[in-house]
């Protein structure tokens, strides 16, 4: 309960003092909530409008890019960078399924398996990364690089995480 509160005080912070009443509370909610969707209208335009800035043989970032939001490419990005820290392992082939064992350069212990469909290319880690933050992980990213596969597929792109996913966001006057 304390996080909760904690963030409907943040929320109103500097909007809301103990001595607003009814009145000033509900003109001062309206600004928070303008506020808010202000921010995430510059954030939207930003993403759609300003340029990243990624190396031309980095296919998958600079895909990544070209979808994603701002915030999520940069969290994509964050990701990207742990790459370089993993091996990959073919463990077995068949059915249509490949697995592979993602090792940890630095750390023998840390090791997840990456189950892939050689049909659809649809994957899961036993991370669960994608599955609870919608942002693939490094164990999969490492099997991607792996494959020589050079863009994100259609199906790890949520569409609330694309770049015009707030483009039809309706406010109301």
């Amino acid at each position: 309960m304390t996080g909760r509160s904690e963030g409907i005080n943040s929320f109103f912070d500097g909007f809301v003092t103990h001595t607003s009443n009814f009145k000033e509370f509900v003109v001062k909610y309206e600004n928070a909530l303008s506020r808010i969707a202000k921010r995430k209208n510059d954030e939207d335009f930003e993403s759609e409008h300003k340029f990243r800035i990624v190396n031309d043989h980095k296919f998958l970032l600079k895909h990544a890019g070209k979808m994603y939001t701002r915030n999520i490419f940069n969290k994509f990005k964050n990701e990207w960078s742990k790459v370089f820290h993993y091996k990959v392992e073919n463990v077995r082939n068949g059915d249509g399924f490949q697995s592979f064992v993602v090792k940890s350069k630095d750390d023998e212990l840390e090791k997840f398996e990456v189950t892939l469909n050689s049909h659809t290319y649809e994957c899961k880690c036993e991370c669960q990364q994608f599955e609870f933050v919608g942002i693939l992980c490094a164990h999969i990213l490492k099997v991607f690089v792996r494959l020589d596969i050079d863009e994100i597929l259609e199906h790890f792109i949520l569409p609330r995480l694309r770049q015009k996913a707030n483009k039809f966001r309706i406010f109301d006057s």
